[in-house]
């Protein structure tokens, strides 16, 4: 939703005021902060999902660190999680992204790597897994499925 209003309202109407300014004062030096303004905007955008994914667990570590650890450990096997985000549209789904607390970090060696194995001590298959720090990592699976609906 951020991204759709960052995109459709905030930088046109930014590169339209940075652009009459260019004209208007023929100055090179508008007409650069235009240019960066582009190239920044493409780029947050690009990466927006990993930028936000990690500002929040930068700023609220502390946070969801302490709600998961208050959990009791699972008795199935699997590591401690929590629901961390998810987001959905109508006919396409709904995803969702745990937090996973792992104490032996055998899930670093997926991280980076889109693939449709299933981690031990994770019930499904995942889309993908992001290491936030040391035993902290954000579980992604695909659409529709959850930590307790393996489709």
């Amino acid at each position: 939703m951020l991204e759709i209003l960052y995109c459709l309202i905030c930088a046109p109407l930014i590169g339209l005021l940075l652009a009459i300014l260019a004209i208007a004062r023929r100055s090179l030096t508008v007409l650069a902060m235009l240019v960066v303004f582009g190239m920044v905007s493409y780029l947050s955008l690009r990466h927006f999902d990993d930028l936000r994914t990690k500002g929040r667990w930068m700023l609220l570590s502390r946070t969801y660190e302490s709600q998961l650890l208050n959990q009791p450990s699972p008795a199935n096997g699997d590591l401690r999680h929590m629901e961390w985000d998810g987001w959905g549209f109508v006919g396409a789904g709904e995803t969702t992204v745990y937090l996973v607390y792992d104490p032996s970090d055998s899930l670093q060696a997926m991280t980076g790597i889109r693939r449709t194995q299933k981690p031990r001590g994770v019930p499904c298959a995942v889309y993908s897994i992001s290491r936030l720090e040391q035993h902290w990592y954000s579980v992604q699976f695909f659409a529709d499925t959850g930590w307790d609906s393996c489709n």
